[in-house]
């Protein structure tokens, strides 16, 4: 494995020998053949890119968050609510049937009348 990683790593010759641009003067002979004042390359814009998808992905975590919480309160209020709605019909209820009538117990009279 060692030796496949020298030849990986080994500059590419030209069939006569010489590194690729050498023979026309150009790239120095260091291998490399490229103008470094042209346009950046395709990574630094594919990187720009990650980086936008990478806010817009927190931005959009932030958002459900809040939304996991504001239905979370809603949820809360809901349950508040129900529980006064069943107060107010229990309410209601005991309203429609009457007021209890104050006196004396069932039975207390005849006991009374039996003088």
């Amino acid at each position: 494995e060692a030796l496949s990683q020298q030849a990986l790593d080994a500059p590419v010759r030209e069939p006569s020998g010489a590194l690729p641009g050498d023979a026309a003067g150009e790239g120095g002979g260091d291998g490399w053949d490229f103008d470094l004042d042209a346009e950046e390359p395709p990574r630094d814009e594919a990187a720009g890119e990650l980086e936008k998808v990478r806010s817009e992905l927190a931005r959009v975590q932030e958002a459900f968050k809040l939304s996991e919480e504001e239905l979370s309160l809603s949820r809360a209020e809901n349950a508040r609510l129900q529980e006064a709605s069943e107060v107010a019909r229990r309410a209601a209820t005991a309203a429609a049937e009457g007021p209890q009538q104050p006196g004396p117990a069932p039975g207390a009279g005849a006991e009374a009348g039996a003088d």
